[in-house]
């Protein structure tokens, strides 16, 4: 076999084994997303998954609503209202109403913090119809 053969035999292979390698990672960043036992593992795997900007806008949604569930989980309120938020703004026709209800329970707890009273007018924004929102442009 000539050196050329070899070098792209190797080549090829290599990318291969990244490849794998890589589809490895993403599943394990699924897996992680995905439980309910490790908040910090669902923190870091929805994390991953959600920065790859890789995902449908409904599956975006959906690792934002598990990673802001963990962060309920967590107490750490602040951030859990952030990600349900985003993921009503990705509007998950399965997810609204029931994300939208979780945010108004946090910020009926926390209602004096500034993070409370701006999720609730982008919410208010979110949850008004496509037809009210696009007037507001004008």
């Amino acid at each position: 076999m000539n050196r050329v053969t070899l070098k792209t035999i190797i080549l090829a292979m290599g990318l291969l084994f990244a490849g794998c390698a890589a589809n490895v990672a993403w599943a394990d960043a699924v897996a992680d997303c995905n439980q309910r036992e490790d908040h910090d593992k669902t923190i870091r795997g929805c994390a991953q998954l959600i920065e790859a900007k890789t995902l449908s806008p409904n599956d975006l949604a959906v690792a934002y609503f598990f990673r802001g569930r963990a962060f309920e989980a967590k107490k750490d309120w602040e951030n859990a209202i952030k990600d349900y938020v985003e993921a009503v703004r990705l509007n998950h026709p399965e997810l609204v109403s029931s994300v939208s209800a979780r945010i108004l329970l946090l910020i009926d707890e926390h209602r004096d913090h500034p993070v409370a009273q701006k999720a609730l007018e982008e919410l208010a924004l979110l949850l008004r119809s496509p037809k009210d929102r696009s007037g507001d442009k004008k």
